[in-house]
């Protein structure tokens, strides 16, 4: 069995219970054999510097008060690894200490065992670290240190590249466990606790023959291994814990370089159980859709049957051909509320049919404006229709959809008398089709929001319907490969508009038309 290896320390302090509870502490720390030698001042200490690997000097002794003999102290042996104790939680004093050339600063109210040998191995290797970059040349250690910053970004990378390549952290995990011995350990212990969605894992990696060894030291909660607790947003997710072959010591710029995986690897943990709150998501939409095109369609359609089937019974009696009448339009009502739930979950999923085909898109839109023409000599609103012939390859169901809602839309928000502009020109290789109105416009906190699904503007009187129609605009107009925008039209109203992309021969002929008439007019 390897040998624990001996670590000589000094301890400044002239309080003998101080010193006994020290001697105590080192006696039970794990990972070494701790030689441990008292003086009661400074001055007494500053002969056996050399002759220890470790100094802890308690303040308020009676030759030196705070740091103030620091420098005298530390000329006999600069840079020793010293490890200030106090009974003060005073930061300026850590910073002071820090500055002067001490390695650590410590509470005496927070000694335990476990943090004592830690501080001690720690404040050991920083100070070899910085005598082995002070003995290269001003070169090598430029070159020492381009080495290792390059080591640690390479890793870093790599570490990136790992937990972006899937969503599934349980995939990503032990991938992420066996890079971490490439250069920081022989042995890793991922954990993820229970959280939404993702169930509690332990993932192992070890190096050679000597990952075993460190292994037990990870599962033994060594004070050699280094644990990193995986953070977001205030609670932990999960830890990772890493061990070194014969209990050696990560020194400061891994820890960071450990710590910094971690919180990447926080990161995949939650945006796995995101992911797999989408999934359910999705399953929950997709279990509702199957309902709603199943178990509430094929009710519809009695309903309309048994509609049908009322009316020969009802000729002749006005209360009653009313009252078949409103069932009727209640039915239309529902169907088309199903319908657009449906084109909602079709969009969702990429999975909206776009039937395209030669037409003319001004018929297709004096079409839809014929169809609300009622509706808008109801209010006594002027429909207006500017346009040029203009030949694409459309849905034409589906673009009459977009109008029939566009229009709709501003028919709700148009004032009795008002105006309602149709347009439909050319613009390059599309065709631009705007709907304006002369209605209170659409505040400009709001526009960002008018094609969210279920939106409706809540600081105007309550309208029929569910938010629905310009979700659904803006997802047959994007399957068709064009744009759609709403903005406030100068001194009018809402102005909605939308492209449709124009088939290449199309602006070809557009475009030599426009040359024909230049020609002609010079």
């Amino acid at each position: 069995m390897k040998k624990a290896p001996l670590i000589r320390v000094l301890l400044v302090e002239d309080d003998p219970a101080e010193a006994r509870l020290i001697k105590a502490l080192l006696r039970e720390a794990p990972g070494a054999d701790y030689q441990l030698k008292v003086t009661h001042s400074l001055a007494k200490s500053e002969p056996l510097l050399n002759e220890h690997d470790v100094v802890l000097v308690a303040l308020s002794r009676p030759d030196a008060t705070g740091l103030d003999a620091f420098e005298r102290f530390l000329a006999v042996r600069p840079r020793a690894p010293v490890i200030i104790l106090s009974d003060h939680n005073d930061d300026s004093l850590a910073v002071q200490a820090a500055k002067a050339g001490a390695q650590d600063y410590l509470l005496k109210s927070d000694l335990a065992s476990p943090l004592l040998a830690r501080a001690i191995r720690y404040a050991i290797e920083r100070v070899r670290a910085e005598e082995n970059i002070r003995s290269l040349s001003v070169a090598q250690a430029a070159q020492a240190r381009s080495a290792e910053a390059t080591r640690r970004a390479d890793l870093l990378a790599d570490a990136g590249a790992i937990l972006a390549s899937s969503l599934d952290f349980e995939e990503t995990a032990p991938q992420l466990a066996k890079l971490m011995l490439r250069d920081l350990a022989d042995a890793c212990v991922i954990e993820v606790e229970d959280t939404a969605g993702i169930r509690p894992r332990t993932f192992e990696s070890t190096k050679g023959d000597s990952g075993q060894a460190a292994l037990d030291l990870v599962k033994a909660g060594a004070p050699c291994t280094t644990l990193v607790p995986l953070v977001l947003r205030g609670h932990r997710v999960g830890t990772m814990c890493l061990a070194k072959a014969g209990g050696a010591l990560h020194n400061y710029d891994e820890i960071f370089l450990i710590e910094e995986i971690g919180r990447r690897a926080a990161l995949a943990i939650e945006s796995a159980r995101l992911f797999k709150d989408a999934q359910s998501a999705v399953r929950a939409r997709e279990e509702m859709m199957a309902i709603l095109s199943h178990d509430l369609r094929n009710p519809l359609n009695v309903f309309a049957l048994t509609l049908r089937a009322l009316q020969p019974a009802v000729l002749g009696d006005p209360r009653r051909i009313e009252t078949l009448a409103r069932a009727d339009r209640a039915y239309k009502r529902m169907k088309g509320l199903l319908e657009d739930l449906l084109d909602v979950s079709r969009i969702d999923e990429g999975s909206l049919r776009i039937d395209l085909a030669n037409a003319d898109l001004a018929t297709t839109i004096a079409e839809a404006i014929e169809l609300q023409s009622p509706v808008a000599a109801e209010k006594g609103i002027v429909l207006e229709f500017l346009a040029d012939p203009i030949h694409a390859r459309f849905d034409r169901e589906r673009v009459s959809q977009v109008l029939t809602n566009l229009l709709g839309n501003a028919l709700k928000f148009t004032p009795s008398g008002g105006r309602v502009q149709v347009e439909c020109r050319p613009r390059g290789n599309q065709a631009l089709v705007t709907v304006t109105d002369n209605g209170p416009g659409i505040p400009e906190e709001h526009i960002g929001h008018v094609f969210d699904r279920f939106w409706q503007n809540e600081t105007q009187e309550r309208r029929s319907g569910i938010g629905l129609g310009l979700t659904i605009a803006k997802g047959i107009v994007e399957a068709h490969g064009g744009n759609i925008k709403a903005l406030n039209a100068p001194g009018q109203g809402a102005c909605f508009e939308f492209t449709l992309p124009l088939p290449r021969e199309a602006s070809f002929a557009r475009h030599m038309s426009s040359q024909a008439a230049s020609s002609t007019a010079q």
